[in-house]
């Protein structure tokens, strides 16, 4: 039988991971957060399958004038859906600050929703998937 509590305690912290990873530049321990065939959605539109198009995303992104300085301040799960014992959907709110959209404007907060696909693989959660909107509130 499976510990709800301990499992979702356990996604929780996998995405505070994918948050301090994110700000920290760290593409070893980025890459370690995610399953071999994860797919993402931007918050920018841009897709990737598979972990080498997810890295080399995460690369270009970070590069970008509109992302070069932002930080991931947090991420806010309203909800976790189980989908079986060993994978979830986690909807969520990601807060940034240093966000420069367009990219010719000062820097700013900005928010928006994300949903997060996650499978437990070998005992640890990974990130399968994510679909991050683009900001929907901007100070």
């Amino acid at each position: 039988m499976v510990d709800v509590g301990r499992e979702e305690h356990a996604i929780r912290e996998l995405l505070e991971r994918r948050r301090v990873v994110w700000n920290s530049r760290d593409r070893l321990a980025y890459r370690a957060l995610f399953t071999a065939d994860v797919e993402i959605v931007s918050a920018t539109g841009r897709t990737s399958r598979g972990i080498d198009a997810a890295m080399a995303l995460y690369t270009v992104q970070k590069q970008q004038p509109s992302y070069r300085d932002a930080i991931i301040t947090a991420t806010l799960i309203d909800r976790v859906a189980w989908l079986s014992g060993a994978e979830a959907q986690v909807f969520a709110t990601y807060q940034m600050t240093g966000v420069c959209i367009p990219p010719d404007t000062l820097p700013r907060e900005v928010e928006g929703r994300i949903v997060f696909s996650v499978r437990k693989q070998e005992d640890a959660w990974k990130i399968a998937g994510l679909h991050a909107e683009p900001p929907s509130k901007a100070g």
